[in-house]
């Protein structure tokens, strides 16, 4: 009986000690995970943040597959002037509804994020030119239905991708499609980059 007593007291003390590093262990790993978040996304939308956005895209662009599809730029017009009008809360409320929106849209996204308080990048494979203006199309849809005024607040390009492609041409092409306000949405490859390169 005494040493029955003994035996069931060193199991509940080698239980109370591995327990302990157990918690630790846990402790450690919450806190690894919540430094990641903190470091790869975005603290409004939840997406990926700029530098985690990128070095994905740069991995893609380095991958095996010959052709990709296209990369779509969504930016949000005049941000200090909404967020002077109509308030940050509901800025930032329309931010995470529209990025919410895009990421249920695109199953086939393979990286999604927000680059700046004003931008969000998305690299959706398979979209040929015709099917990227569709696209564009129906985000621009998407930020009518779930603005909170009655402006037109985005403006949404696309451009091709490919395997080696390098990845400041591609910025480099939407980002000027954005900027010359393009009628059509699709700014083909052949568009002249800043610089004078093509």
């Amino acid at each position: 009986q005494t040493e029955n007593v003994e035996v069931h007291q060193r199991i509940e003390s080698h239980n109370l000690t591995s327990a302990a590093p157990s918690g630790l262990i846990t402790g450690l790993q919450d806190d690894l995970e919540l430094a990641r978040r903190t470091n790869e996304l975005d603290a409004v939308s939840g997406l990926l943040n700029r530098e985690a956005f990128i070095r994905q895209i740069e991995s893609v662009l380095q991958g095996d597959e010959a052709a990709l599809g296209a990369m779509v730029m969504v930016r949000l017009k005049s941000l200090n002037e909404l967020n002077e009008s109509i308030g940050r809360a509901l800025v930032d409320e329309f931010i995470v509804n529209l990025s919410h929106a895009m990421s249920d849209m695109t199953p086939r996204a393979q990286v999604l994020g927000r680059m700046n308080g004003s931008d969000w990048s998305l690299m959706v494979p398979g979209l040929d030119e015709e099917q990227a203006s569709e696209y564009c199309g129906r985000i621009q849809w998407l930020c009518e239905k779930l603005a909170p005024v009655q402006e037109e607040l985005i403006k949404v390009v696309a451009t091709p991708v490919r395997t080696g492609m390098p990845l400041s041409d591609i910025l480099g092409r939407l980002d000027r499609g954005l900027m010359e306000g393009a009628k059509d949405a699709w700014v083909p490859e052949q568009e002249p980059m800043s610089g004078g390169r093509m």
